[in-house]
């Protein structure tokens, strides 16, 4: 998976190319060609790119907020798409935090359904552009290099419901029957959870190229739903689309498996 950010970049890296770009030369980094022409737009897209990274990682290194703002509650659409920038901009974002708000997102935007998803595409695309309006040019690129760290986050989520619907039948467990249609229902509106990030995720690499930075495509060949998102998926179609009781009984089940785990720990180290 890609990072815009990769490494740590030292002072001596970010001094050659500033002196490479004042000598009217060419410099390379992290991907990007830093050149002195001012007249060529790409030139000034990149050295203002790599310089919004370079930020960007100084700011994670230290711990300093980058995320935007959380909603007090959700109530509407827009509670709902400021939850996804919340969730989805943090330093390290939590997999059922992203799907709960997404889920959220999904319940109050009232979209318009057809096969392709293109009314909840370009519905959503108008609901995030508008939040972009509220948004720094760091929170932009933090949101980017979500994707970026998470490439899941789009085509495998589009297919993680589809999957869940599918291992229903799997003979291990014993079921004879098919799935009925309120679990294919089910199995689809988790799939429209990815239908939702993908939409995000063009919005904000078009939002940072209207704004004058040169990003990379999200690289998705050969991403996988995470374990934590297969789990989410399989959990929200045994309780017919109800995603946010599958995150709390996900969570619960989480919180008890790490209380086993350090219970296990102490009496093999003879401390209980």
């Amino acid at each position: 998976m890609s990072n815009p950010i990769g490494g740590a970049h030292t002072a001596q890296s970010i001094q050659t190319i500033a002196q490479q770009t004042v000598g009217g030369a060419e410099g390379r980094f992290n991907g990007h060609t830093v050149a002195a022409a001012p007249a060529q737009p790409r030139a000034t897209s990149a050295l203002k790119t790599t310089w919004l990274e370079v930020q960007h990682f100084f700011k994670s290194l230290v711990g300093m907020r980058v995320s935007t703002p959380a909603p007090q509650q959700v109530n509407n659409a827009g509670d709902a798409t400021r939850a996804v920038m919340h969730a989805m901009t943090k330093r390290e974002p939590d997999t059922l935090s992203v799907l709960g708000s997404l889920s959220q997102l999904l319940e109050h935007g009232d979209f318009t359904l057809d096969a392709g998803r293109d009314g909840m595409t370009r519905e959503s695309g108008q609901m995030f552009r508008q939040e972009f309006q509220n948004m720094s040019d760091m929170q932009l690129l933090r949101l980017h290099t979500t994707f970026q760290k998470n490439p899941e986050f789009g085509e495998a989520l589009t297919q993680s419901g589809s999957s869940a619907v599918m291992a229903l039948t799997d003979p291990e467990k014993g079921r004879v029957d098919d799935p009925t249609i309120g679990e294919q229902r089910a199995g689809g509106r988790v799939n429209d959870l990815g239908f939702l990030a993908m939409s995000l995720r063009d919005s904000v690499q078009s939002e940072l190229e209207a704004r004058g930075f040169k990003v990379e495509t999200v690289n998705v060949s050969g991403s996988n739903p995470s374990p934590e998102m297969q789990r989410f998926a399989e959990r929200a179609v045994e309780n017919g689309g109800d995603m946010q009781t599958a995150i709390g009984e996900i969570r619960a089940e989480l919180a008890q498996e790490r209380h086993d785990a350090i219970v296990q720990t102490l009496e093999q180290l003879g401390m209980s």
